[in-house]
């Protein structure tokens, strides 16, 4: 950022334009200018390892379906279309509370079977190629095409 600042500067670009006063706008040319990057972001995308920590949670306590029980429930209750029921059962499938720590937990014990199903639902995401292909990461690819191909 601080060279792309120092660049605006060197170029008689107008400071006025971009709302700062010359004064804030040197301060933040220099502040940017002596900021190290931040080693906590990279540009490579590293697949997590999901390694065995504790005790295999227990399937039902992974997720709670407390709140899609009571629309079903109601869903049920009500005399409606066959197509309307089917569509608001879908729908209340999204008031699911997944508890992704637990959930990865659950993952570093499953068999590899169970683990391909997991990340193909987005449970969990290893293979961030998968994940793109799936739609999971689009933005995330979007993102990355535009830092790296300008």
């Amino acid at each position: 950022m601080g060279k792309l600042l120092a660049e605006l500067d060197n170029e008689q670009f107008d400071i006025e334009l971009t709302g700062f006063s010359d004064g804030e706008f040197q301060n933040l040319i220099r502040k940017a200018q002596e900021d190290k990057p931040d080693d906590r972001y990279v540009r490579s995308l590293s697949s997590p390892i999901y390694k065995i920590r504790g005790k295999k949670p227990k399937l039902d306590s992974i997720y709670d379906t407390t709140k899609t029980d009571e629309l079903k429930e109601a869903i049920y209750a009500t005399h409606l279309p066959k197509q309307v029921r089917e569509f608001l059962l879908h729908a209340a499938e999204r008031h699911t509370k997944f508890h992704f720590d637990a959930i990865a937990e659950y993952y570093a014990h499953a068999p590899k079977k169970v683990q391909e199903l997991m990340e193909d639902c987005a449970l969990v995401i290893i293979d961030h190629n998968k994940a793109i292909e799936h739609g999971y990461l689009k933005l995330s690819r979007e993102i990355m095409d535009i830092v790296e191909n300008g």
